[in-house]
């Protein structure tokens, strides 16, 4: 088992974690790893940290690519440059605010290469709470709902992917909300046989403090997550057809989440969008929510669609817009 992994890590602003990061990728019991740090301008001192710590261990030197990107792309186009330098067998990326348990890399790969599988998927921690991640099928029409109905996550860290999967064009979005999931849905209908491990090794860390709650933070997210599931129903519709009845009602409920996110910021909010992302979905709107806030939102939207937007004017004054 002599596999070679490339191992894509953006790095932005993430000073407080990148030492724990960089300790846990260079610890890996598993030796013939291709280390892919992608500098994405970040204004803080990660890199000088990562380089301090790469002195510390002369035996991945050799393995290390650090690069540079001249202003900040986004995690989803940094993975992108990491993947077009990359030479694995297999790719997998991390976050470089998060860590890895030491045999994580050594564990999918074994699991990978003796069953011959295109995708290996493990569980996680997220912020020390064991995640049961894996599906529990094989077939890929189920999994789709359950990324679509978030019963399952479209993370890029914890599945290693076989490199040839790849090489069918992969659109790698620069809009920065649900990335993941316009990817991974491309990898999982390039993929042939998948399968799964039932342990966690991936620690994830939800760090809040990176994300900003301002007005033109909540614009900029609501564009993002129309303009990535625009793709993805575009997507969906090209490889099935435009009857996407099969996928209901995981696909009415998600790109509903994303109307009423369009209509919650004030510089996006725009009738039209309603009906130009899956009309069908507006057919589905009361359905079973998580929140009663989701509830209140779908109420919202119900008075949008009617063409009466006083409600969000009300809650725009509450804002202090």
């Amino acid at each position: 088992m002599n596999a070679k992994v490339s191992i894509i890590i953006p790095i932005y602003n993430v000073e407080k974690y990148i030492a724990q990061c960089t300790h846990s990728l260079f610890k890996q019991t598993y030796q013939n790893i291709e280390f892919i740090f992608v500098n994405d301008a970040s204004p803080d001192n990660s890199v000088s940290i990562l380089e301090e710590i790469i002195e510390e261990y002369s035996d991945r030197k050799e393995q290390i690519i650090l690069i540079r990107n001249e202003k900040n792309e986004g995690s989803s186009l940094a993975r992108k440059i990491g993947l077009e330098k990359s030479t694995g067998d297999y790719i997998i990326g991390t976050d470089s605010d998060d860590w890895l348990e030491a045999d994580m890399i050594e564990k999918l790969v074994e699991k990978a290469v003796s069953e011959e599988l295109d995708i290996v998927w493990c569980d996680y921690f997220e912020n020390n709470k064991y995640i049961k991640a894996c599906p529990q099928t094989m077939n890929k029409v189920d999994i789709l709902k359950g990324l679509l109905g978030s019963n399952l996550a479209a993370y890029l860290w914890n599945k290693l992917v076989k490199r040839e999967i790849y090489h069918n064009k992969i659109y790698f979005p620069k809009a920065m909300q649900n990335e993941d999931v316009v990817i991974f849905i491309q990898i999982l209908f390039n993929a042939g046989k998948i399968g799964f491990l039932n342990k966690a090794f991936y620690h994830y860390r939800t760090n809040m403090n990176s994300i900003t709650q301002d007005k033109a933070s909540l614009a900029r997210r609501s564009k993002d997550y129309y303009e990535n599931y625009s793709w993805i129903v575009k997507f969906l519709e090209n490889k099935f057809g435009e009857d996407l009845e099969f996928l209901e009602p995981h696909l009415s409920c998600k790109v509903n989440h994303v109307k009423m996110k369009i209509m919650e910021a004030k510089e996006t909010r725009d009738i039209k969008k309603l009906y130009e992302l899956y009309p069908k979905s507006l057919n589905r709107l009361f359905i079973k929510y998580k929140s009663f806030t989701a509830y209140i939102q779908a109420i919202l939207l119900f008075f949008a669609i009617k063409n009466i937007l006083f409600p969000y004017k009300f809650v725009d004054l509450l804002r202090g817009k």
